[in-house]
């Protein structure tokens, strides 16, 4: 029997489960959180949704805390999982509207590059459980992957592959033009190289959206290529496909994360897009084969070196001024809201720093906010 390790138990992990577990009946399912309580609930609450239907998944709960390297290694190794995902983050994104709104507004502004080191921290640890553990199963990360992967690439136990942010438009281009272009979704083929940035502001407003990107639309012999930054192609996505957003929108990034899991659980393949494909910055088209291997799907008419070379310009409307393996770099930007809404900086964020610089984030947070988020 294959194993699907899903690691933190929020609203995305819970909800991808929900999902994928009564898909998958030969698959063992083992969900691992820290806060034991909640878990245990919020999993009975599958069961009795799933009972409704007749289906009694194979599902496992293991309280573990990602700090404790070892436990989480030797979980690893017990249950040699065949594919990870992670699903945690010690902030998740919806809590910053629970600051001052003027601060909240700064931190929008500003991106979630200033935010790196938390969104860093637990895959960081995830990874080096894997490492230790000697696994080798492929890792998709939801935490913020078009900078986490690029920044964890090149290392034991890195992820393979993100979920959401890009992914999150593109059934909504495939929509938009099947009806601008009067044929049927299916037939409609979407490639887009682009940042988390255009993903969120771009459905959001008729004027430019300034990061770059590449967009290519296909339908039998009809064909479009856009080199962003351009508004047309969201001013045709808000025309036919303009879905609700927030946190209820957050449903699309489960479905983009139950999909890109399903194709390497079942073997099928197919092509998808992925954030952090393959440790990349930014988001790509990728296709996945039979046997699991990723590959970039991109525009006809652009090369690896292209998309990765706009990416690297894209980050810095999203915060990041820069990121390699083992390193990442806030905007000026970015900085000066830390130090506004934090009162400290993040100039350069390293494995060896990133852990004190994640708790400290968080204890402002909750000294300055009342936030009461989980410590690290």
């Amino acid at each position: 029997m294959k194993t699907l390790l899903i690691v933190g138990y929020g609203r995305l992990g819970a909800a991808v489960l929900d999902q994928l577990a009564p898909l998958f009946p030969d698959w063992r399912f083992v969900v691992v959180s820290r806060n034991q309580v909640a878990a245990e609930s919020r999993l009975n609450l599958s069961r009795y949704v799933w009972s409704q239907w007749g289906r009694y998944p194979n599902v496992a709960y293991h309280r573990v805390n990602l700090h404790d390297t070892e436990r989480m290694a030797n979980l690893i190794a017990e249950t040699s999982p065949d594919l990870v995902f992670n699903a945690t983050t010690p902030f998740p994104w919806w809590r910053i509207d629970e600051i001052p709104p003027v601060l909240a507004r700064v931190a929008s502004d500003a991106g979630p590059g200033m935010w790196a080191a938390t969104d860093i921290v637990l895959p960081q640890l995830l990874s080096q459980a894997l490492a230790m553990a000697g696994s080798k199963a492929p890792f998709v990360n939801g935490c913020y992957p078009d900078m986490t992967n690029a920044f964890l690439s090149n290392t034991d136990g890195a992820p393979l592959l993100g979920i959401g942010n890009i992914s999150n438009i593109i059934p909504g281009m495939r929509l938009a033009y099947a009806a601008q272009w009067r044929v049927e979704p299916q037939s409609v083929v979407v490639k887009c190289v682009g940042h988390h940035f255009t993903s969120l502001n771009g459905p959001s407003t008729d004027e430019e959206t300034p990061a770059p990107y590449f967009l290519e639309v296909t339908s039998g012999e009809r064909s479009l290529l856009v080199e962003g930054p351009s508004p047309e192609p969201f001013r045709v996505l808000r025309r036919h496909a303009l879905r609700q957003r927030g946190v209820e929108g957050q449903a699309v990034t489960v479905g983009s994360a139950s999909t890109v899991l399903a194709a390497l659980m079942d073997g099928t393949g197919g092509s998808f897009h992925a954030p952090g494909a393959l440790g990349l910055p930014g988001g790509y088209p990728v296709t996945i084969d039979e046997s699991g291997v990723v590959d970039l799907d991109l525009p006809t008419t652009v090369s690896k070196e292209q998309a990765v070379a706009v990416m690297m310009l894209a980050q810095r409307f999203d915060g990041t001024q820069h990121v390699e393996s083992g390193v990442v770099e806030p905007t000026e930007k970015a900085l000066a809201a830390q130090e506004q809404i934090l009162g400290f900086v993040t100039e350069r964020v390293t494995p060896e720093n990133v852990a004190e610089f994640a708790a400290n984030t968080v204890v402002e947070l909750n000294k300055r906010y009342g936030l009461e988020l989980e410590a690290l």
